[in-house]
């Protein structure tokens, strides 16, 4: 997978020819504009997705306050992502390497999420851990749905890649080069500071140190926040999903093994209730995917049709704000 700049190919492939050569020409002033126009646009793609309200239907994954361990179906999704790591359909076994890094990765951050839960500060921090466990656990229940077990140990050869994956492996890759980890710092330990005691003389010097790596991140991973909160199936569903997957694969080997007849026939029995019980819910999973990704991504693009140059340079604001540059320090800090 190809990484870019996310905020630069905004500007670059959304931005009417003569928005662009706008933000552009501010941008080469200076550094500092630079960040300053980076911040706009996160401030922009950051109020987008906080406009919906997105707490209340991640109330039961935020439960668990930044420690993945606490999670509820902490051991049915870690259960799962071991079968689908080494399930015959190739597409199936890759990404549920990228779910569970993802689902690791999290887990390695626990102390700054569980800083996000401590205060109201942190409403990033928050939405972020909420938002990726979710997508990690949902993520899981649609590869079960492709997994060779549920479809007869046959490998399909139509398998569709989620939308999520694509924002997971997103984040993986902002883990690994340390912009995650940048951003939180910033959120946590300087952008407040600056906000709550008012230091605006030194903006340009916070600015320097997180817009630019949290703009990226935002501007990034908003489809996958969008179809986080239009995948409406209830956490229980997921669940028993992935507890009918682990039994499934329980009773296949079992079945493998030497048995007498009688024995034999009541674990093919037992798999045909948990394979019923699979499909079911698979077939649910699956619809509830198909329409949330169609309303994310129809979200995530009107986003960016709809923002104009004036929202990433601050000209849109008071013209007492305009002398300094417009909002220059993001909302989300």
């Amino acid at each position: 997978m190809e990484f870019y700049d996310p905020v630069r190919q905004i500007i670059d492939h959304n931005l009417s020819y003569r928005d662009r050569r706008e933000v552009i020409a501010v941008m080469s002033e200076s550094t500092g504009a630079k960040d300053r126009v980076y911040a706009n646009i996160s401030n922009y793609f950051y109020k987008k997705m906080t406009d919906k309200n997105m707490m209340p239907y991640l109330a039961k994954y935020a439960d668990s306050k930044g420690n993945i361990e606490k999670y509820k179906g902490h051991e049915e999704t870690l259960g799962a992502l071991q079968y689908l790591k080494v399930d015959p359909t190739a597409e199936v076994s890759r990404n549920a390497m990228v779910v569970e890094e993802a689902y690791l990765n999290i887990k390695a951050r626990r102390k700054v999420f569980e800083l996000s839960y401590k205060g109201k500060e942190s409403a990033l921090g928050k939405l972020m851990y909420a938002a990726l466990l979710k997508s990690c656990v949902a993520t899981t229940s649609l590869l079960i749905a492709d997994s060779a077990i549920v479809n007869g140990n046959s490998q399909r050869k139509n398998v569709s890649t989620p939308l999520s994956i694509e924002g997971l492996s997103l984040f993986n890759h902002f883990c690994k080069n340390g912009t995650f980890d940048k951003m939180m710092r910033y959120e946590l330990n300087i952008g407040n500071r600056a906000v709550r005691e008012g230091l605006l003389d030194a903006v340009g010097d916070v600015i320097n140190l997180g817009v630019s790596v949290a703009s990226a991140f935002i501007t990034a991973i908003r489809s996958l926040v969008y179809w986080v909160y239009y995948t409406r199936i209830d956490l229980a569903d997921y669940l028993e999903q992935q507890a009918a997957y682990i039994e499934m694969n329980r009773k296949a080997l079992e079945n493998r093994t030497d048995l007498d007849p009688k024995k034999k026939k009541e674990i093919i029995e037992k798999q045909k209730e948990w394979e019923l019980r699979l499909l079911k819910l698979s077939d649910r999973i699956q619809v509830d995917d198909i329409k949330a990704a169609r309303k994310a991504k129809a979200d995530a693009d009107k986003d960016a049709k709809d923002m104009k140059a004036a929202d990433a340079t601050g000209t849109n604001s008071s013209d007492d704000d305009s002398q300094t540059g417009g909002q220059d320090v993001p909302d989300f800090f």
